[in-house]
């Protein structure tokens, strides 16, 4: 989302396996990540869980930007739609409108009542006559 997320960082030093499988169901239900550390004499392991850490970053990274384009297209291609979109809207909503004020009678049918200037009276029967 691009948004800055705050987080928190906290180490746990412990050395009981029951303690491991307790921490273990913690960190879970809060689903926090966890990583486990060789030991800081062996420098290959330190080195490359560095390497493995920076990887994942950039592949992160990557990620994000691909998902921030994908968007970015799809909007694009949805705001050349939106306009026709209002429209139909706008015309169906004037239609419900327009068929809320009918009244049903007994035989379940909708009766409507409005006023027609007479010179366009044959013009409403005839689209009547159509419908």
């Amino acid at each position: 989302s691009g948004k800055l997320v705050e987080k928190s960082v906290f180490i746990i030093f412990y050395k009981s396996e029951s303690i491991e499988v307790k921490l273990k169901k913690i960190c879970d239900a809060f689903s926090a990540h966890r990583y486990t550390l060789p030991d800081m004499d062996d420098t290959t392991a330190v080195s490359a869980m560095l390497t493995e850490n920076a990887q994942e970053l950039v592949d992160s990274r990557t990620v994000l930007l691909k998902n921030q384009d994908t968007r970015y297209r799809i909007c694009q291609m949805l705001a050349q739609h939106v306009e026709r979109w209002t429209w139909i809207v706008l015309k169906e909503k004037a239609v419900y409108h327009s068929l809320n004020m009918f009244k049903a009678d007994v035989s379940g049918m909708l009766r409507g009542e409005g006023w027609v200037v007479s010179e366009y009276l044959n013009d409403v029967k005839d689209a009547v006559e159509k419908a």
